[in-house]
């Protein structure tokens, strides 16, 4: 019924969950959708979760196009350059980035990319200069999920741990024994790997606990790989604590497929940032996780990498 971009073409909140998380707007609400092309532009709050954004009482509303045209004369410049062209960009204030599965995919099912036929992000690289925007076609970041391993059994004394299912040693054989397993029953190609982020069992030196977990993450360069890996992930573990006599409880939440860049979509990146008097550099495929997939497997698009580096200054780690 009519063009499901109308009415999305000026500055508005939309309300989801009964709430006001995001935002949409075209740069100052100046251009026309007609039969030109449609960009998104997501800009995340990572830090924020679906649905508490932009409440005014938390002093965090984002800047409208309207004010960002006021306070940067360039965004003004280049919403008349894009309407000229015949061209509308959607901007994206997405929260919840490394809650997996991420805020991109909320923003998905809310109907956000209908309209839209290419979206383009960048991410913040500490690694390369200010000035340099790193460019990769195809595959760029890695499939990511979360794993929670929660193990339970008898505990009692360290003195008489045949009296117990010695939940500790048990617990560390899942930290080592699980990778180890994975890496021997999937294609090394794949480049899956599971770290481990926090381990936590007892309170005291001289106690074998009742309960332990370990949390960390799996990540995977092959989607494939990704949409079938959950139950293999649980007979590993299974496997691995049954000598115990353990009870292993299995949380695995499925996080984000790979960013896949559009060869199209990167050229045009590149061209921009030389127009911008900025230099396209090559950047390495990562095993970073990033929600701008969801957006991808709806419409092509690119992810570039802003470098955040003093020139000649040390390199910081992302995170």
């Amino acid at each position: 019924s009519g063009d499901p971009r109308e009415g999305w073409d000026q500055h508005e909140s939309r309300t989801w969950e009964g709430r006001r998380p995001f935002f949409l707007g075209a740069l100052r609400g100046r251009a026309a959708w007609g039969e030109g092309t449609a960009w998104a532009l997501p800009c995340h709050f990572p830090a924020r979760p679906c649905g508490v954004l932009w409440e005014p009482r938390r002093g965090c509303s984002p800047p409208f196009p309207q004010e960002l045209a006021e306070k940067h004369p360039a965004f003004a410049e280049v919403a008349d350059e894009l309407a000229a062209r015949h061209v509308a960009v959607r901007l994206l204030f997405q929260p919840a980035e490394e809650q997996m599965p991420g805020g991109a995919l909320k923003f998905v099912k809310a109907g956000v990319m209908q309209g839209v036929d290419t979206v383009y992000a960048v991410h913040c690289d500490p690694s390369l200069d200010v000035g340099e925007i790193g460019l990769r076609e195809g595959p760029l970041t890695a499939a990511a999920d979360q794993v929670t391993v929660t193990l339970r059994g008898r505990g009692g004394h360290t003195s008489r741990p045949f009296l117990t299912e010695d939940l500790t040693y048990a617990l560390a054989k899942v930290v080592t024994d699980v990778p180890a397993v994975l890496s021997r029953r999937v294609d090394p190609r794949s480049g899956l790997v599971v770290v481990w982020g926090r381990v936590s069992a007892g309170e005291a030196i001289n106690v074998i606990p009742s309960a332990g977990v370990a949390q960390g993450t799996l990540r995977m360069l092959d989607i494939e790989l990704w949409e079938k890996i959950g139950p293999l992930l649980h007979e590993v573990v299974d496997d691995v604590v049954r000598p115990y006599g353990v009870d292993a409880a299995i949380e695995h939440i499925r996080g984000v497929p790979p960013v896949v860049n559009d060869t199209g979509a990167v050229a045009a990146l590149g061209r921009a940032t030389m127009a911008a008097g900025m230099r396209p550099v090559p950047t390495p495929h990562s095993l970073g996780g990033e929600d701008f997939a969801w957006y991808l497997e709806r419409v092509p698009g690119a992810m570039g990498r802003l470098g955040t580096r003093t020139p000649g200054g040390p390199t910081y780690d992302l995170h």
